[in-house]
């Protein structure tokens, strides 16, 4: 009896880790998020898809991000429609899913439009970013649905790697599509919740 006692606290002991490992780090996760940022615009929105295997993680956002430029359009009277597909690829420093880092990948479709003017600019372009950033599960330890309930916040450099497919200016009014810059920052401020997780 006392060897049967002292095989199985052995098998625990070894086990015990492992099961920790498991409910802390699970093998595969599937999630739904939204990031914040495109919201800070009039109509703005953003759907993600997220899949994430150990530490590697994938995820594929439309979002709709009109006048995001404004700053650059507001004077002219230029209002700007900027829709992406974002496939962002990431990955965790260690296997407690804080630190990240990774590239997203964007390709854009914008329509441009001018006060008192029929015209639309159509333009489409990639853009590359690299980022790292923090990802807190601030109710992991719960045993409800808030265990769910994830924020991540990322940020780096955004390069408009090209441009096709573009009419500069409004030929009704000559005003001028200003293109934005080659490299701008990027940020995200991202709310998730886990749907599945093995």
């Amino acid at each position: 009896m006392k060897r049967l006692l002292l095989l199985l606290s052995l098998l625990a002991a070894l086990n015990g880790p492992h099961l920790y490992a498991q409910t802390e780090a699970p093998k595969l996760q599937l999630s739904a998020e939204t990031d914040l940022m495109a919201y800070t615009s009039l109509g703005g929105f953003s759907l993600w898809g997220t899949a994430q295997y150990h530490k590697n993680r994938a995820s594929l956002a439309f979002v709709n991000y009109p006048n995001r430029y404004r700053g650059i359009y507001e004077d002219t009277g230029i209002r700007e429609d900027d829709r992406f597909l974002r496939l962002a690829l990431w990955r965790y420093w260690n296997d407690k899913h804080h630190v990240f880092y990774g590239l997203n990948t964007e390709y854009h479709w914008v329509r441009l439009k001018e006060d008192d003017n029929t015209e639309e600019l159509k333009d489409t372009k990639l853009k590359l970013g690299l980022i790292v950033g923090y990802h807190w599960h601030p109710f992991r330890d719960n045993e409800n649905a808030l265990r769910n309930l994830s924020f991540s916040i990322w940020a780096g450099p955004a390069f408009n790697v090209a441009n096709y497919n573009l009419a500069r200016v409004f030929e009704q009014t000559g005003s001028v599509y200003n293109i934005p810059a080659l490299l701008e920052p990027s940020i995200g401020i991202n709310v998730s919740y886990t749907l599945y997780r093995k």
